[in-house]
């Protein structure tokens, strides 16, 4: 809910100490990450690297996402929707079109298991509920004043229930901004997930992303749809990257 890395450096750690050098990778497997779903042959589907960490430094850069993993936003979307669903990883497809409510479909695609987190429905519980607690808690924290959830100032007055997580990952240059959601909360129809290149924070670009989406998705009134950030009206600076280079400095 705080989005705290010293809790998941910890727990990589751990994970690597007392579980198995492999353990965390190994997790990240089960979840649908690191291997293409063969979403399509019109175009090359990325599967994502997720390394197994030949030392504890390394598992515990790992454990935030950070150092060698690299995740398409598709698998971070089907992930989400495996919490959402109770642990069960779907294969994923590219739909070209969709048929109005009413006619015959031409084709009906059959659900089809890949895999089964293996989590137990308590630790699948505690996931979801601080992913809720992202977007509706309020509460200060007690150091700095920041609200405890990443992402409330972005849903606090939505029109339905939604569960999510900021990320902020660093690069180079400026962040790659995050944030994944499934909606509603009590009876999940849709896993999102949105990733911005080189822009400033989750909670600053990519949820408020997520929330134009969702108002539109929802049936939001147009007139009630959440305004875009004030800061975005700034004029913008593309950065002036030299051919083959990568921001960095």
């Amino acid at each position: 809910t705080s989005s705290c890395d010293p809790f998941f450096y910890e727990m990589g750690a751990r994970l690597f100490r007392e579980g198995s050098p492999a353990a965390i990778s190994a997790y990240a497997r089960r979840m649908g990450l690191g291997s293409r779903y063969g979403l399509s042959p019109v175009f090359q589907e990325a599967a994502g690297v997720i390394p197994n960490p030949v030392a504890v430094e390394q598992a515990i850069n790992e454990a935030i996402g950070q150092g060698d993993v690299q995740v398409p936003p598709i698998q971070m979307a089907n992930l989400v929707a495996g919490v959402a669903n109770g642990g069960t990883v779907y294969q994923p497809y590219v739909v070209q079109s969709v048929g109005r409510e009413g006619e015959t479909p031409t084709f009906t695609a059959t659900p089809r298991v890949i895999n089964d987190m293996g989590l137990s429905e308590q630790a699948i519980d505690i996931v979801r509920q601080g992913m809720c607690d992202v977007t509706t808690t309020e509460a200060r924290n007690t150091t700095n004043g920041n609200a405890l959830g990443t992402a409330w100032f972005v849903f606090e007055n939505a029109y339905y229930s939604i569960c999510g997580k900021t990320g902020t990952a660093q690069t180079n240059a400026e962040p790659n901004a995050w944030f994944v959601a499934y909606v509603p909360a009590e009876n999940p129809q849709i896993a999102i997930a949105v990733m911005v290149q080189n822009s400033r924070e989750g909670s600053e670009v990519a949820a408020p992303i997520v929330r134009r989406i969702l108002d539109d998705y929802l049936n939001v009134p147009a007139e009630n749809f959440a305004p875009w950030p004030e800061w975005w009206a700034d004029e913008y600076s593309p950065l002036s990257i030299a051919a083959g280079g990568t921001g960095g400095g």
